[in-house]
């Protein structure tokens, strides 16, 4: 088997035992919050980024801890903690609508400089 030069658990260092098929890396941990992967630049107090055996992905600066992830929340479901940006978004299921119910809420939109453009309002029914 291989050597696999990849930090574990934040520790450092290189683990041996996982397997390299066809490119795809695959290594066993008892615990999902076990960090399979992350990266850092020399210098760095704080990993850039990392992937935990759960499926979380975790980013920072490099100069400060993680301030930002994303993970698998539920079925078909992701949740991330901060802002997240998409360069363009669509949806592949719209339908004709008149008949709007009430304001339940509203939802910010940005551009991708971060700054609003207003809100989309969240109705409790449309027909």
């Amino acid at each position: 088997m291989p050597e696999i030069g990849a930090p574990t658990g934040g520790g450092g260092g290189t683990f041996t035992g996982g397997e390299i098929s066809e490119g795809i890396l695959y290594y066993g941990f008892s615990n999902g919050n076990d960090i399979a992967f992350d990266t850092k630049k020399a210098g760095q107090d704080h990993y850039a980024f990392r992937v935990s055996c759960n499926g979380a992905l975790y980013w920072s600066d490099g100069v400060n801890p993680a301030d930002s992830y994303i993970f698998r929340k539920s079925v078909s479901r992701l949740y991330c903690n901060s802002k997240f940006i998409a360069g363009a978004l669509g949806a592949d299921n719209l339908a004709a609508a008149s008949i709007l119910g009430t304001v339940t809420g509203k939802m910010e939109v940005f551009d991708s400089l971060g700054n609003s453009q207003g809100f989309i309002g969240i109705y409790d029914a449309i027909t």
